[in-house]
């Protein structure tokens, strides 16, 4: 009888730390090796679109992220 292949459930793994430590070059890196999506930091790509925020902005920033990390995970393969 053939072997079906294993599958697993989807994991996310989420880097945290201080600015400027690595963590995107390190999970860039790892999605690579793995062969996984990868998504950045919304807050990130918004300070790069030249969009400023404060701390009344962070809950939708954070609803944001979750929307794109959602949708990721739609679209992934495995």
């Amino acid at each position: 009888m053939p072997r079906r292949p294993l599958t697993m459930p989807a994991r996310i793994i989420c880097a945290t730390g201080p600015e400027s430590t690595g963590k995107t070059t390190l999970c860039r890196g790892l999605a690579e090796v793995l062969g996984v999506p990868w998504l950045g930091e919304y807050a990130r790509a918004r300070l790069a679109e030249g969009r400023d925020y404060d701390a009344g902005d962070l809950a939708a920033i954070a609803q944001e992220q979750c929307r794109r990390e959602n949708e990721l995970i739609a679209r992934a393969a495995r």
